[in-house]
């Protein structure tokens, strides 16, 4: 019966130490802005056909852009994130207002449907340059 007191502890650490060990992976690049998401890789940017396509099926960022308009760009970027979020999300960019917005979809009951702004800030220095 002891040993089994000794096993929920450890059990209780690992779960809580999974994340951030997730989080402090090689090729995990965390923003100063949002320590909470890891980029993987390098984001793509969509094409018009892709957007529309996705304009579509995503509520949150249809609804932003019927609000404010096209932005500039548009970028998908595959990221560590822990659950119940996917693990990529959108991100558009507004130069006028020098605004990025990151959209993400999260699990319920398993089904990716809720979608939602996770980010509104103004645009990183080291995107702004790139930014057409």
């Amino acid at each position: 019966m002891r040993k089994g007191r000794r096993f929920i502890p450890m059990a209780v650490v690992f779960c809580l130490a999974t994340p951030m060990l997730a989080l402090s992976a090689p090729d995990c690049r965390p923003s100063p802005e949002r320590p909470y998401v890891c980029d993987i890789g390098e984001p793509r940017t969509l094409t018009p056909v892709e957007l529309e396509r996705l304009v579509e099926t995503d509520a949150a960022l249809r609804a932003t852009i019927a609000r404010i308009g096209y932005p500039d760009l548009v970028q998908v970027q595959k990221i560590k994130v822990e659950a119940p979020w996917l693990n990529w999300e959108v991100r558009v960019y507004y130069r006028d207002f020098d605004q990025m917005m990151a959209f993400g979809r999260a699990f319920v009951l398993g089904d990716p449907k809720v979608s939602l702004m996770r980010y509104q800030g103004p645009i990183p220095p080291a995107m702004a340059a790139r930014t057409p």
